[in-house]
């Protein structure tokens, strides 16, 4: 990656025998914007955001299917490496699973306006596109700040999938 030429946006046969690297990836220049779009392009900012301050972050993801539960974190601390730090986990699962909306019918009604979700009273049954957006990364689930993607039920890419893994510090 640090020595690969780059490509002209319209040289079209430089574009066809380079490897093009998904835009939130660390591999992907930030002077190009020669880059394949990810499932993860659109929440980056609030991983960025609800990260921040976090000493360790661990990423974890059940995109592609339709999460009902995940389980609890691992908890340890060992003293001697980690002690004092503050760790923050997150979560990604698909916008259309389950436990977002079982999330949500948990959460108070009167709590929404303090986390400063705007207008009535969030309808719980039926929160609008709005609300949902301001919700993301917000909600915090068995220890996991949950945060969902649009259209993740199918299968994630080849890409897609090994994202987190290779470009944490992207996120």
């Amino acid at each position: 990656r640090h020595n690969a030429p780059l490509c002209a946006l319209d040289d079209k046969l430089c574009l066809q025998t380079t490897h093009v690297f998904p835009c939130a990836s660390e591999c992907a220049p930030a002077s190009s914007s020669v880059c394949n779009p990810s499932a993860f392009d659109t929440v980056r900012d609030i991983v960025v955001d609800v990260t921040d301050g976090c000493d360790i972050a661990v990423l974890s993801q059940s995109l592609g299917q339709d999460v009902t539960d995940i389980a609890r974190p691992m908890e340890f601390i060992e003293e001697t490496t980690t002690a004092g730090l503050l760790p923050c986990n997150v979560f990604f699962v698909p916008k259309e699973s389950q436990i977002v909306k079982t999330v949500i019918s948990m959460v108070p009604p009167a709590a929404f306006q303090k986390i400063g979700i705007e207008g009535e009273l969030l309808d719980i049954t039926a929160p609008t596109e709005e609300q949902m957006d301001q919700l993301n990364g917000r909600l915090v689930h068995k220890g996991w700040i949950l945060v969902w993607i649009d259209n993740a039920m199918t299968p994630l890419s080849h890409a897609d999938s090994n994202l987190m893994k290779l470009s944490p510090g992207r996120f």
